[in-house]
């Protein structure tokens, strides 16, 4: 049986592997370190990415416009969208909320949440 493939977005290296590390026994991981990068990815991955972790704040294109322009896209528009941040505020989460993402976690990333929503979500998509 082959791993669900999941694509994390972040620009900070200590957080990318921190998620690949926490997912890849169970997930197949891929990572960017940018939000143009991650886009390039999730058009062209092939499988696809089952679901996509991103960083909100980032720099270049933030994570908020890089998740509209994944919404937007009728190919991605189905590949559900965690968005990780350190900003746990509730306009964060508003702002994200409206912008279409499907989870939202806050960092430092807790395993068994991250697991929690991504199960959920891929569980959802099927």
């Amino acid at each position: 049986m082959t791993k669900d493939r999941v694509l994390i977005i972040d620009d900070a290296r200590t957080t990318r592997t921190h998620l690949q590390l926490m997912l890849s026994a169970q997930y197949d991981c891929v990572a960017a370190d940018n939000a143009e990068a991650g886009l390039a990815l999730a058009r062209t991955l092939a499988p696809p990415p089952r679901a996509i972790l991103m960083d909100v704040q980032m720099p270049g294109l933030s994570g908020i416009e890089a998740l509209q322009q994944l919404k937007a896209d009728e190919s991605l528009k189905t590949i559900p969208v965690v968005m990780v941040t350190s900003r746990g505020e509730e306009e964060t989460l508003a702002v994200c909320q409206a912008a279409g993402c499907d989870g939202y976690v806050t960092k430092p990333v807790q395993t068994s949440e991250l697991f929690m929503v991504l199960r959920s979500l891929l569980r959802a998509a099927r």
